[in-house]
């Protein structure tokens, strides 16, 4: 790790398993029912313990509760035209948030910012109270008198007048956000009874029923006197009223982290400085500004005094309050909370520091709703038309005005579909182009309004009038036409298409009075005389049945005028009646002569041709006059000539639908016979533009203010890039970016690469549709001291824009920043003191640099932490665990190595002294806590650290991006109902057992297929591991792939086995085979049964491991000799258990001979005569033990129950004696035919006194 050879790092082989190789073909659906997720998939709020969190998180299946938010749609949308943009945005919910926190944080001023920058209304309890009392209502007055008594107001009365906020037009274009929630109350409400106060609230409650916007929610008379059990219902009621009753629910939940010793400090300072102005802040409104008023202090943790409880008197035991007000939320609101934390979509939950600024907790928050597919809301603009002459046309305003506050002049604004009529009037069934005063620009084009109130109603909420089918066609149509024309039928049908009421004149007629029309004849009947009275009755009674239909409520107060269609106006009568009744459109119906059509074949008889030829003759002379009379009015007229049209009432309603959009000539009346209408030159132009800007690329700048004025809209990948989304990698913010257009929406490109990529195979990126979701990257290394891991943090810090934290940044961040907190004031005096600093106030003063903008979008790497057990723990219940460890082994020569090539200042011998101590105690208890964490955490990577920065950095890398494909995949899918494979998410071994199925760490597919009982053998691995539905499981290798593919064949009701009653545990510790306790629970003595039962036929013995120990049940404890025999006695240990091994004991030398001759008696005889007739002599042994060695050798080459490979090593040996014995058999044979002297010749050796006399030699 000390090598300084900066080499570009290796395509490691785990980015070729990334997710491109791990993407499925499948579609799965969205599963019906909220199941529980791994722990890690989870957002967090804070001050929960994880066990708590999974016994929620179970629950949640049993609560049934409905979805929040819709997942993100993993297809892209594509838009053909603006128009088709602009309704998919107009059909989306704006952007609502909630923000939650202890009492006594600044969450008003938090709140105040969130809605100027995303245009969103602001709903805080005391503004809307201060609301109600400055509007002079009656309630509000009832209010008023309550708080002037320095009383609290009740829960009830609040939530109410958020309801109703909630429920107004502007809310739902706008979205909003709350804050203020739960109310929590003081100590004055625990302890005064309040009685005085009870009849004010009788007059709040006839108030609120006289507004309330829902029936079912009552004021109770008795609500403020309530005691302090009643809030132990109210508070947890309060939140989930947000998330399950409300009609729009919050998208976005932001939750302000600040340890209760931090609030209590906070609210002392608010308090010293509000210097009892706190109760006076909603009653004086003359001599004190609004109480939304921010500060923007860069960096000042001290916040400004809380508005949160503001309609309440101040106490004065601060401290005291604030810490029964923290306890009463922890207890009561925070696991209410927690729900729906869990409940919700972790992207869309965001934790920012709430002993922050404003303006730091709002970096944080705009840095990670930069990772959301998101944009603020965006909000009509009226436009000045001040210097305009209204005198000029429609289309010379136009001019005017598109190139009034544009972007740039590439941009300019777009006439919409509505044309120069006022899209409010047309809504409400009227009809007004007279617009030229009032313009609104939105989303890119300029509206034309009829007056200030249709601008007020347009900007409040614009979407009422301009989602489909607006442009509404106005359903106000005349139909004329001779006698047997089909009018009745087409009337019918065109009441159907546009939603209106026919009224039929021929049925009026019939119930005319007989002094006006005593006759029931036929329209064109010379008999009728009295035309005057007649078309004044008929029209009155037209006007009374228009007055009859009812009125369509749009929205709050917003009324659409009924539609209506007259049938058969009589032609005698219709002066009269278009005198005094408006008509939009009026269908002609017209022949030149008698004409065979599908209504007249049915109803009229040929018999009476002639008859109905003098008809037609007296219809057409009339006609013509009332042609010219049309032409006056402001209407449509369409005349169809049924001689040139077999079906006519399709050819009516085609053109009907075109000419219900708003026209923008000034021509009136159009004679339509089979032709169309053309486009005007606006539209032309418009057309042109757009295709000109159909795809480009933009500054930054210009993009951000197209996406601001709505011109362009974020696209599904919101600002990150889509080739990168392509590649599925682990996604980095580059910069500077590539805006880039396509089909009315905004790409962020990364690059040129990439720009030139994406602009060159557009639809390759975007028919892509198992993009990641963008997620923060939480890596720890850990290691001993100048092993490289600082090296290693900044290299990934650098790659993937993290935040490198370590306990030093940390603390100095803390000591700087928020010294006035309780941890760092602790941290300052052990450090002071020369002691060690607390683990609980280092994981905070880390959790505090994780709440950063970088850090919490982008993620962050912990340096040399954790280094125990209990900080690992703190860090999860602090919320901020990492998904992935790297554990870099290194020894001591290796340390010291990086060490001395990292000093440069001469010093080695002193820097190596303090290094030693530090590496000794680094060495203590790392063995432990490195087997803890992989058992605990199963998701560490163990790095060689001695090898190079390149092979290092290769490895961890592909590592990494291998983990955590795998888990921003378990993101996007973990609400499919599919198998997920949870290798990689951190179950710990508790998460397993609470989450497990009936076969617990079993393997399901073996008990079904085989009967065979298979576990997991490594602890510290979950690669097995797997989540379907509900419950985690664990399946072997074998089995992986079909159980991925059909679960369902493995589990009941299919599936009908189930484990035996008795368990196997694997004893992972190395047991005393000598204690007493497994002495008594030790069985077979020790041996192991599997190689007894399946070895050798001689049934040989061999001694268990005492690192290889399995219980069975709760007293039978068995010792393995390798792992294989453990794996089949786990699997079969039905086969093992019962064995009866008979040890082998000395034998009775005495009763050897017996033995011999009962067993071996043979093979010894054969041995012996072999040795006999052979007469072996080995060189340097005796005869003797020539023989021996010679009879036991040919023993084991003739033992029939001899191991095979034994026999082949003896019968070897014997080739090799017998060979060597040949070689003194051949020497001493040619010895013997040499001559010898001294055995052919006498020699006399006495002495030369005494010849042959050889005594003499031994005097």
């Amino acid at each position: 790790m000390c090598d300084k050879s900066a080499e570009k790092p290796e395509q490691h082989v785990a980015e070729e398993h990334s997710l491109n190789g791990s993407q499925e073909d499948i579609q799965y659906a969205p599963s019906s029912i909220r199941y529980p997720k791994a722990n890690l998939y989870y957002a967090f709020a804070e001050d929960t313990h994880p066990t708590t969190r999974i016994a929620v998180s179970k629950s949640l299946q049993r609560e049934k509760l409905p979805p929040l938010v819709a997942p993100f749609n993993e297809t892209v949308q594509m838009f053909s035209s603006a128009d088709a943009a602009m309704t998919h945005y107009l059909l989306t919910d704006p952007p609502s948030f909630v923000v939650f926190g202890k009492p006594g944080l600044n969450s008003v001023d938090l709140a105040s910012a969130i809605a100027d920058a995303w245009n969103c209304i602001l709903i805080s309890p005391s503004l809307l109270i201060q609301e109600e009392i400055d509007a002079d209502s009656e309630k509000g007055r009832c209010m008023q008198k309550t708080l002037e008594k320095g009383e609290q107001l009740a829960s009830d009365v609040v939530m109410n007048l958020i309801r109703c906020r909630i429920q107004k037009r502007d809310v739902r274009h706008r979205g909003y956000v709350v804050e203020g929630l739960p109310l929590i109350p003081d100590k004055t409400s625990f302890e005064d009874g309040q009685s005085e106060s009870c009849k004010d609230q009788l007059i709040c409650e006839m108030c609120d029923r006289t507004v309330s916007c829902h029936q079912s929610d009552k004021l109770a008379d008795h609500s403020v006197c309530k005691l302090q059990s009643d809030y132990e219902q109210q508070i947890p009621q309060q939140i989930d009223e947000i998330f399950n009753k409300l009609q729009r629910k919050p998208s976005i939940i932001i939750y302000m982290v600040c340890p209760k010793p931090d609030v209590v400090i906070m609210r002392e300072h608010a308090e010293t400085a509000a210097a009892d102005t706190v109760a006076e802040d909603i009653l004086d409104e003359e001599s004190h500004p609004p109480l939304d008023v921010r500060q923007d202090t860069k960096e000042q943790p001290i916040v400004n005094d809380d508005r949160r409880n503001n309609y309440s008197e101040r106490v004065p035991d601060v401290r005291r309050e604030v810490e029964l007000q923290c306890d009463l939320y922890t207890r009561l609101a925070l696991p209410t909370i927690d729900k729906w934390i869990l409940a919700h979509d972790p992207r869309r939950v965001i934790r920012v520091d709430g002993r922050g600024s404003t303006q730091r907790m709002f970096q944080t928050l705009d840095a990670c709703l930069r990772m959301l597919p998101l944009q603020p809301s965006i909000l009509p603009k009226q436009m000045t038309v001040e210097k305009v002459n209204i005198e000029e046309g429609h289309e010379e305003i136009f001019e005017i005005l598109r190139q009034r506050e544009i972007v740039s002049a590439e941009f300019p604004w777009r006439l919409s579909a509505w044309k120069f009529f006022c899209p409010v009037k047309l809504a409400l069934g009227q009809k007004e182009d007279r617009c030229k005063e009032y313009t609104v620009r939105f989303l890119g084009y300029i509206f034309f309004l009829s007056s200030q109130e249709s601008v007020d109603l347009f900007i409040e909420n614009p979407r009422t009038f301009l989602l489909p089918p607006n442009p509404q066609p106005i359903c106000k149509i005349a139909v004329i036409g001779p006698p047997y024309s089909g009018k009745s039928e087409l009337s019918l049908r065109l009441a159907k298409v546009f939603g209106g009421t026919v009224i039929n004149v021929n049925e009026l007629l019939r119930n005319c009075p007989n002094n006006i029309y005593y006759m029931n004849i036929d329209e064109y009947d010379g008999n009728v005389r009295n035309y005057d009275e007649v078309s004044a009755w008929l029209c009155n009674a037209i006007e009374q049945n228009i007055k009859k239909i009812p009125r369509e409520e749009l929205e709050d107060e917003l009324y659409k005028d009924g539609g209506y269609i007259v049938d058969g106006i009589p032609i005698y009568a219709w002066i009269k009646i278009f005198s005094k009744i408006r008509f939009m459109h009026v269908v002609v119906l017209f022949e030149d002569a008698y004409t065979s059509n599908t209504y007249r074949n049915s109803f009229v008889l040929h018999t009476r041709h002639s008859e109905y030829q003098n008809t037609l003759y007296e219809y057409r002379r009339d006609l013509n006059k009332m042609n010219k009379y049309l032409q006056t009015l402001q209407c449509n007229t369409f005349f169809i000539n049924l001689a040139n049209i077999e079906d006519m009432t399709e050819n009516v309603l085609d053109n009907l639908r075109w000419n219900f959009k708003p026209a923008t000539n000034d021509k009136k009346t159009e004679t339509l016979q089979g032709t169309t209408s053309t486009e005007n030159n606006i539209d032309e132009e418009t057309n042109e533009d757009e295709e000109e800007h159909f795809s480009r690329v933009v500054d930054l700048e210009t993009a951000e203010r197209l996406l601001a004025c709505g011109y362009y809209f974020l696209s599904p990948f919101g600002r990150w890039c889509p080739v990168q989304m392509y590649a599925n990698v682990i996604l980095v913010a580059h910069s500077p970016n590539f805006p880039f257009i396509y089909q009315s929406q905004i790409y962020f490109l990364s690059g040129e690469e990439a720009l030139l990529a994406f602009s060159k195979e557009i639809s390759k990126y975007l028919a892509r549709g198992f993009r990641l979701p963008a997620l923060p990257l939480r890596i720890a290394i850990i290691g001993p001291p100048k092993c490289g891991k600082t090296t290693l943090a900044d290299r990934f810090a650098k790659t993937y824009g993290l935040k490198r934290i370590t306990r030093d940044i940390a603390l100095r961040h803390v000591l700087k920043h928020y010294s006035w907190t309780e941890s760092a004031q602790v941290a300052k005096e052990k450090l002071q003191a020369n002691q060690p600093v607390p683990i609980e106030c280092v994981i905070r003063a880390i959790e505090a640099l994780s709440l950063g903008p970088r850090a919490a979008s982008q993620g962050y790497v912990l340096d040399d932490c954790p280094l125990s057990r209990e900080e690992t723990e703190q860090l999860i219940l602090s919320g901020i665990q990492p998904m992935i460890v790297l554990d870099l082994k290194a020894d001591l020569p290796s340390c010291l190595n990086c060490l001395q090539t990292g000093s440069n200042d001469g010093t080695d011998a002193t820097v190596s002294s303090d290094f030693l101590a530090r590496y000794e105690t680094w060495q203590v208890h790392q063995a432990s806590f490195r087997d803890w964490l992989k058992k605990f955490s199963r998701n560490v990577v163990e790095l060689d650290a001695t090898d190079s920065k390149w092979r290092v950095w290769s490895v961890a890398d592909g590592a990494v991006r291998l983990r955590f494909a795998e888990i921003a995949l378990y993101q996007r899918d973990a609400d499919l109902d599919k198998v997920h494979r949870l290798r990689y998410m951190c179950v710990s071994p508790f998460e397993f057992r609470e989450r497990q199925s009936q076969y617990e760490s079993y393997c399901p597919a073996c008990l079904f297929r085989e009967g065979v009982v298979q576990a997991s053998i490594q602890p510290t691995d979950n690669q097995g591991v797997v989540q379907y539905q509900e419950h985690f499981y664990w399946v072997c290798p074998q089995h992986m792939a079909a159980f991925i593919e059909d679960p369902w064949q493995y589990l009941p009701p299919i599936n009908t086995a189930s484990l035996p009653d008795e368990r196997l545990q694997i004893l992972e510790p190395v047991i005393d085979v000598e204690h007493s306790c497994l002495q008594r629970r030790l069985r077979l003595d020790g041996w192991c049964p599997v190689t007894y039962v399946d070895g050798p036929a001689d049934r040989r013995l061999i001694r268990g491991r005492a690192d290889l120990a399995v219980l069975l049940g709760e007293e039978e404890v068995y010792l393995l000799c390798s792992e294989e025999c453990r794996d089949k006695f786990l699997a079969r240990h039905g086969d093992y258990r019962n064995v009866e091994i008979t040890p082998a004991h000395e034998v009775d030398p005495r009763g050897l001979p017996d033995i011999l001759e009962r067993t071996l008696v043979k093979e010894v005889v054969e041995a012996v005569k072999r040795v006999a007739a052979l007469r072996p002599k080995m060189v340097g042994l005796s005869a003797a033990a020539s023989a021996a060695i010679h009879i036991g050798v040919h023993l084991k080459t003739h033992h029939a129950r001899a191991d095979a490979n034994e026999t082949l090593v003896y019968e070897l040996a014997d080739k090799r004696m017998a060979a060597r014995d040949e070689i003194v058999r051949i020497v001493t044979d040619i010895v013997k035919t040499r001559p010898n002297p001294y055995a052919e010749h006498a020699v006399d050796i006495g002495c030369n006194c005494c010849p042959g006399n050889r005594e003499c030699l031994f005097d």
